[in-house]
């Protein structure tokens, strides 16, 4: 466990702005190109090397081996298709394709934070502790649609609605779920006041943990509008299962940093602001509603992920500098015991027992 945690530090460290205030910054911290290309090999000889790791990783080898020989890699968005095709037939390798899958998605994401975070090392802090970086471990297609996604906030910002659409049509091209992401372009043409946000995290809560069912089976019947029919299943067998609805300390924790960030940037006059809140509180309430229930939990992550720029953003408002380094402390101190724990209770889905370059385990 000694090499994810480290793997963690030296990710977010490497992202430090050496020219600014450190670690807790006023301004907009640029580190350099170059300590992005560190950070990535950091990444990519922890976890894009990782083996039989990932609740995803043997089924899409086994996907990608028959490839064009099976009705579920037929019905594959092309772009995810092409890189799957990459693997096989240049290298007769699907290993190498799930390789490929990691090298794009992080390069974009890592592309992201350095356009689009006003704080790129607690974003990447952020990234792992939040859980979102074992995601990557596991739903690949997914996950390149959602770093697209991310990359694609600058074009939000500016308004420039025919760039923002050809990103959401080559998010698509890798996970047609994407599509539920293509509204947020309207958040930036919207101003809410911080008490209606408020009541809707509560609402939220309430209806999340009181009629779970009711809610699920309500948006069970618009399913088949937004998805092929095996997303369809999923969302049947979804509504139906009895999983936890996710009520427990990260739970509330969550919720909590969502209103720390709503009270930080819901008076801010940026359009910066203002979205990445929007997209946070939307993504919160969803995961209010819908947590515990796989199949819609997962359309979740478009809108929930922008925790990783929303809480930074909401930090470098702070003026009070001691107030600053408290909350960023308390709030690391809070989330690196989130992905402890995560560690400890998801071992399958997150560490990989051995690397693609030896036979001995890693850890």
């Amino acid at each position: 466990m000694f090499v994810y945690l480290l793997a963690l530090f030296l990710s977010a460290v490497l992202l430090v702005d050496v020219k600014g205030d450190i670690p807790f910054v006023r301004r907009v911290a640029s580190p350099n190109v170059y300590q992005y290309v560190l950070v990535f090999l950091v990444l990519f000889l922890v976890f894009g090397l990782r083996s039989e790791v990932g609740t995803d990783y043997l089924a899409y080898l086994d996907l990608i081996n028959v490839l064009g020989r099976t009705v579920h890699t037929e019905r594959w968005e092309p772009a995810s298709y092409f890189l799957a095709w990459i693997g096989i037939r240049f290298f007769d390798s699907s290993e190498f394709s799930l390789v490929l899958y990691f090298i794009v998605s992080s390069v974009v994401v890592l592309w992201a934070f350095r356009k689009n975070s006003k704080c790129p090392w607690l974003s990447m802090y952020l990234f792992f502790t939040t859980n979102y970086w074992f995601l990557y471990c596991n739903q690949m297609r997914q996950s390149l649609a959602l770093s697209i996604c991310l990359l694609s906030l600058w074009a939000i910002i500016e308004r420039k609605f025919l760039i923002f659409a050809l990103f959401m049509v080559l998010a698509m091209c890798f996970h047609k779920s994407a599509i539920v992401f293509f509204p947020a372009y309207g958040l930036t043409y919207l101003k809410i006041s911080r008490y209606p946000m408020v009541i809707s995290l509560i609402v939220s809560i309430v209806l999340g943990l009181l009629f779970r069912d009711v809610v699920i089976g309500l948006s069970e019947s618009f399913s088949n509008l937004l998805f092929d029919d095996r997303y369809d299943t999923i969302m049947n067998i979804s509504a139906k299962s009895q999983q936890d609805i996710g009520l427990g300390l990260r739970y509330l924790f969550m919720n909590l940093v969502c209103l720390f960030v709503v009270f930080s940037l819901s008076e801010a006059s940026s359009r910066y602001a203002q979205v990445v809140l929007y997209c946070f509180l939307i993504g919160q309430i969803l995961t209010n509603l819908f947590a515990g229930s796989y199949g819609l939990y997962r359309l979740t992550y478009y809108y929930s992920i922008f925790i990783i720029f929303a809480v930074p953003a909401g930090v470098v408002l702070m003026l009070n500098v001691k107030w600053r380094a408290s909350c960023v402390c308390v709030l690391c101190s809070a989330f690196f015991i989130l992905y402890i724990k995560a560690i400890l209770d998801n071992t399958h889905s997150i560490i990989p027992y051995q690397s693609l370059l030896f036979e001995e385990k890693m850890d």
